[in-house]
C-alpha cells in the first residue's frame, strides 16, 4: 500500500449510484461524428453559450465536437431541464482541447509518416 485512505468502496458506490453512461443509439450515432442529438446540442451552445475564466472574464468558446464532447453535452442539457435537478450545479468535464483544429494539414498522414 502506498498510504492514504482506501477509496475503493466509496468509488464503486459513486459509480453505481451517481454516474450515468448514456449509450442510446440515437445519442451515440456513428463513431467519429455528430449524432442528430449531439449536433443539436452543439448548435445550441454555439448560439447562446459563453465561457468565463476564473476572474469572470469572457474566455474563448468551447468546441463541442461530435466525436466526444457533444455526446456528453446533449444528455447534460436534457438533465438541466429535469424538475428534480433544477437549480443544481452541473459539470461538463471536457478533457479534449477547447480549440477546434484548423488548417489544411492532414494530421493523420503526418502521423503515419513519423518514425
Amino acid at each position: 500500500r502506498l498510504g492514504g485512505p482506501d477509496l475503493l468502496e466509496a468509488s464503486l458506490r459513486i459509480l453505481k449510484d451517481e454516474v450515468l453512461l448514456p449509450s442510446d443509439a440515437d445519442l451515440v450515432g456513428l463513431y467519429g461524428g455528430h449524432s442528430d442529438l449531439s449536433r443539436a446540442a452543439a448548435q445550441a451552445y454555439d448560439t447562446t453559450g459563453k465561457v468565463y475564466d476564473s476572474s469572470g472574464q469572457l474566455a474563448p468558446p468551447l468546441w463541442i465536437c461530435g466525436h466526444f464532447v457533444g455526446k456528453a453535452f446533449a444528455p447534460l442539457l436534457e438533465d438541466l431541464q429535469r424538475d428534480e435537478l433544477r437549480g443544481q450545479s452541473m459539470l461538463l468535464w471536457q478533457t479534449k482541447s477547447a480549440v477546434q483544429p484548423r488548417g489544411s494539414e492532414d494530421e493523420w498522414a503526418q502521423l503515419l509518416e513519423m518514425p
